[in-house]
């Protein structure tokens, strides 16, 4: 995975949906049509030699919005008008693909509010009980006991240890924190 680009990952099945969505994750100035669309660039079936398909595209961005219930006034809405919630259920949307095999979250609730943070968990949560490896990193405890069978702990910059989500897991996690072995 390491010597191939992104097309080259994506082709793996890799997806990587980052904390920094707009800039990062997302074209501002773009439609949301276009950002449903972009790591697709130049393949079929919304490009033909060398050529958008813009009908394909804004059909395919229709069904994407309604499935997934992005709040936006048309596909042709420039996307960083939409609230951050709906920028999320639109990266969530281009990145949870049936081609997808693993998918790494980055903060994937930052900055959401209380329900598009519950949407969010969901959609990772489905995905994962559907089979997809999923790889949450987030440094809301809750967020990771909420959707993770074992959470990794880093501790100065080092991996710290595993720890297997049960009952005593807030404490493990919190002498890992902390630099003791808990022996």
């Amino acid at each position: 995975m390491t010597q191939g680009g992104v097309d080259a990952r994506r082709r793996l099945g890799l997806r990587y949906i980052t904390d920094e969505r707009l800039g990062e994750g997302t074209v501002g100035i773009f439609s949301v049509a276009t950002n449903l669309a972009l790591k697709e660039i130049g393949q079929p079936p919304l490009w033909r030699h060398g050529i958008t398909l813009w009908d394909k595209v804004h059909q395919r961005a229709r069904e994407q919005i309604r499935q997934h219930d992005i709040r936006t006034p048309s596909e042709r809405t420039p996307i960083a008008k939409l609230s951050g919630g709906n920028i999320q259920k639109a990266l969530l949307a281009r990145e949870l693909t049936n081609s997808a095999g693993i998918a790494i979250f980055n903060k994937p609730t930052y900055g959401l509010d209380l329900h598009n943070i519950r949407l969010a968990r969901e959609r990772i949560r489905e995905g994962a009980e559907k089979g997809l490896a999923t790889i949450v990193i987030s440094t809301e405890l809750d967020e990771l006991l909420e959707l993770s069978d074992r959470i990794g702990v880093m501790f100065q910059g080092r991996l710290a240890g595993i720890v297997e989500n049960a009952a005593n897991a807030e404490r493990q996690i919190g002498l890992l924190m902390t630099g003791a072995t808990g022996e």
